[in-house]
């Protein structure tokens, strides 16, 4: 029995593991051609991100000299 894939509504990152330019030309000279893609899955889980949440007022004010007035708070 083998190993079933992961669920589809999992997000994937796809990490390409290729070959340099050297390596992709064939000891007869010519450039070799890609044939097939293997894929194998496995499972990652990222932590929480940890992040800091910046609230910002606008202050504003005339140039006349009035108090200066605040925006509310959402």
């Amino acid at each position: 029995m083998g190993r079933t894939s992961p669920p589809t509504d999992i997000p994937r990152v796809r990490v390409e593991h290729d070959i340099s330019d050297d390596e992709k030309i064939c000891s007869c000279g010519d450039t070799m051609h890609k044939i097939k893609e293997l894929v194998s899955e496995q499972y990652d889980i990222v932590p929480a991100k940890f992040q800091v949440i910046q609230n910002v007022r606008f202050v504003y004010g005339c140039r006349c000299g009035e108090k200066p007035s605040t925006t509310a708070l959402a």
